[in-house]
């Protein structure tokens, strides 16, 4: 039951010697035991990895390793694939054709992209948002009003 696979084997030819009519008693097996297991942790040998297990610990490592080199490598491709974006026109008026696309530059997103600066969204949405925020206010407060206006004539 020892997850040790030297101490396990250990044990079990005790166990056979004991099976083969050597005189052992309880007590001698667990002090000879508790000696093969203290000598092991001594040693820094118990429950330490076999041969294979280092060799498959080191692949995976190197493994995890390269995986790693890959996506960084792969991410940083991606990042200079597109470095282009990012480099201003002379003139905002200008376009782009990559790919078969054609790109302008967004005086917005302060980059090339496929739709023009006067069709961009970008600050739009958070207009939105507040407006739609304030509105919710309002109502929150007018609710607020009629509700004590309600209370006064309830009172009175």
């Amino acid at each position: 039951m020892a997850p040790d696979k030297e101490f396990a084997t250990y044990t079990k030819q005790k166990k056979n010697d004991y099976e083969e009519g050597q005189n052992l008693q309880e007590d001698d097996l667990m002090t000879m035991a508790e000696n093969k297991y203290k000598s092991l942790v001594h040693m820094g040998e118990w429950n330490a990895p076999r041969k294979e297990q280092k060799e498959i610990l080191a692949l995976t490592a190197k493994l995890e390793s390269i995986i790693k080199k890959k996506k960084s490598d792969k991410n940083e491709r991606g990042k200079e694939k597109f470095e282009w974006k990012k480099v201003a026109p002379e003139n905002e008026k200008d376009t782009k054709e990559k790919n078969g696309k054609t790109y302008n530059w967004c005086t917005k997103h302060k980059m090339w992209t496929i739709h023009k600066s006067s069709e961009c969204t970008l600050g739009s949405r958070n207009k939105d948002k507040n407006k739609k925020e304030e509105e919710s206010k309002d109502l929150q407060l007018k609710q607020a009003l009629l509700a004590i206006d309600e209370d006064k004539e309830s009172v009175e």
